[in-house]
């Protein structure tokens, strides 16, 4: 497996040289992380449970995908039913398809539906957080855009690549020929690197970005702002500005949004503070999971690209080692 490089949010916490000291004599790191699960559900409250959803960014198949249905409604036919689910994730995103099974799945299980993002939730992990009646987030927090990410394979390597890359790169081929055929100028080298474009592969990459966005309109407006005495038609306006903003603004510029940039755009954002012990079980929780990812599996034969979590059982996802 590569040599990965930790997050300096992770190195330059005291969560990190604890849970590195544990390592080295070695601990059972399940037991502990489904421990500081447990210690979760109580500090939330009576009636809590807690599912996690950790992926391993450095890995080429950590993406949201069809396969993690299967682990997670597991996981949730043993909680069954609880007043406040707890769904713990770090991801960078993957399919959107799959991410509205996750939330139709465990809201299917739950009153109260709260999203707890300990580093990052990104893409489709983003959608999955719209999804919820409350996002729960510390200052190291960030949502992204909600552009759909597509798997590409490059020199033999799977990764996750924005469907706006395509789609932008369609739409400047053709501006550029625009501006050409006005100029009457030479437009046969743009005419070419478009027609090498798959047309049927970007008409699918504004499919899914659009349908994207129609769905954070449709969560949005059905739980996070459906509040009482809310017109049903002011929230479906609320919710496609978020979603607006989340599709454009924000892939055009890269901003990063945290919990405060979040507010701004509408959502209801509960701000965990440093001390907040909430926030210091979240984040103990994902360093520990950050560095178990590291540690090689089956004599380094394999790694593990995710890991689905409750206070009680642990399946990890394993990966071909790269």
């Amino acid at each position: 497996m590569a040599k990965m490089d930790f997050d300096s949010k992770v190195k330059d916490t005291d969560a990190f040289r604890a849970a590195i000291a544990e390592i080295c004599a070695p601990p059972d790191h399940d037991t502990k992380r489904r421990a500081l699960l447990r210690a979760l559900e109580k500090q939330w409250g009576e009636g809590t449970k807690v599912i996690s959803y950790m992926a391993n960014s450095a890995s080429p198949f950590s993406g949201i995908g069809p396969d993690d249905i299967a682990p997670v409604a597991s996981a949730l036919q043993k909680i069954k039913h609880a007043k406040r689910l707890l769904f713990l994730i770090h991801s960078g995103g993957g399919d959107g398809y799959t991410a509205q099974k996750i939330v139709d799945v465990c809201r299917s299980h739950c009153k109260t539906f709260i999203v707890l993002v300990p580093n990052w939730a990104k893409s489709a992990a983003t959608l999955i957080a719209l999804g919820a009646d409350q996002i729960a987030m510390g200052y190291l927090s960030e949502l992204g855009p909600i552009d759909p990410q597509v798997p590409v394979t490059v020199s033999g390597q799977r990764h996750y690549v924005s469907a706006n890359s395509f789609i932008e790169a369609k739409e400047a081929l053709e501006k550029k020929i625009t501006e050409k055929h006005a100029a009457n100028l030479p437009t046969l080298p743009y005419l070419q690197e478009l027609s090498g474009l798959d047309v049927a592969f970007v008409r699918e990459c504004e499919r899914m970005t659009e349908w994207g966005r129609q769905l954070a309109v449709k969560y949005l407006s059905q739980y996070m702002l459906a509040k009482p005495g809310t017109p049903t038609a002011t929230a479906v306006s609320k919710a496609k500005a978020i979603a607006d903003d989340l599709s454009t603004k924000h892939l055009r510029h890269g901003e990063l949004i945290g919990p405060a940039e979040c507010r701004k755009l509408g959502l209801n954002i509960l701000a965990l503070r440093r001390n907040d012990r909430r926030w210091k079980l979240a984040w103990d929780y994902f360093v520990r999971a950050a560095i178990y990812f590291t540690l090689p599996q089956d004599g380094g034969k394999t790694h593990v690209a995710k890991i689905f979590e409750t206070s009680e059982a642990t399946l990890a996802a394993k990966a071909p080692s790269f």
